[in-house]
């Protein structure tokens, strides 16, 4: 998914087993925003430059889903309970996703209540610089909060779509996926997964060992793809959709 909101919509005219696709497209990118938020440094942490850019995050995130939303509501899928399902998820990630671009535009305004020499150690007004600052990160862990689900909730939306398009005749070429590979795509999605590559691969989900078939067998159907997470010979990947 891009943060364009012309390049990140869904045409309407594209066929129905993409939609699930594009519904998993959002897991890493709720799990990226979450991971950002959870790693800015302080000096950054309280920039009104770097809320505008993560609340305009939050509202691409909202468009794209709406753009979501309104394919499905277009497909001339029968309105089953799933569907309809899949639809009020789809509605509560983008409110949330919304809401987190509330709360990151205060944040924004509430920061640029203070010059730039406020937020330095040494502050002609450090309770003031406080307060302020302490209320910007108030807000930001709302944003952080509201949108916690994001992934999972993607993730899950885009199997009960999946299934429901194949009930529904509309998905005949959609490729079966077993217990093991829809526990390690989820995982995957909500970038739990990650794979030490030294003398040989070996795939953890959090702390558990994960079976490194599963890992291939989804690589192989293209459905997912590595990342280093330390640009080096030999480093530790993470997998993301």
């Amino acid at each position: 998914m891009t943060t364009d909101h012309n390049a990140g919509t869904v045409n309407p005219q594209e066929t129905d087993t993409s939609l699930p696709a594009h519904l998993l497209a959002l897991a890493p990118e709720f799990t990226a925003f979450q991971d950002d938020l959870y790693h800015l440094g302080a000096k950054k942490l309280y920039s009104p430059d770097v809320a505008a850019a993560f609340a305009t995050r939050a509202a691409a995130l909202t468009w794209y889903i709406q753009d979501i939303h309104n394919s499905i509501r277009d497909a001339g899928l029968f309105g089953s309970p799933v569907v309809l399902d899949v639809r009020c998820r789809l509605s509560l990630l983008a409110s949330q996703a919304a809401t987190a671009a509330e709360y990151l535009r205060t944040v924004e305004t509430v920061l640029q209540l203070l010059p730039p020499e406020e937020t330095a150690e040494v502050s002609r007004d450090p309770d003031r610089a406080r307060d302020v600052l302490r209320r910007a990160g108030h807000h930001i862990y709302n944003a952080g909060q509201v949108t916690q689900l994001g992934a999972a909730d993607s993730v899950r939306a885009a199997a009960d779509l999946a299934g429901e398009l194949r009930a529904q005749g509309r998905s005949k070429a959609v490729q079966p996926m077993s217990p093991a590979q829809y526990a390690a795509m989820h995982g995957i999605a909500c970038g739990y997964v990650t794979v030490d590559a030294w003398s040989e691969e070996v795939g953890w989900m959090r702390r558990e060992r994960l079976s490194m078939g599963t890992v291939r067998s989804l690589e192989a159907r293209g459905w997912v793809s590595r990342e280093a997470l330390v640009r080096n010979p030999g480093s530790r990947t993470a997998l993301c959709t």
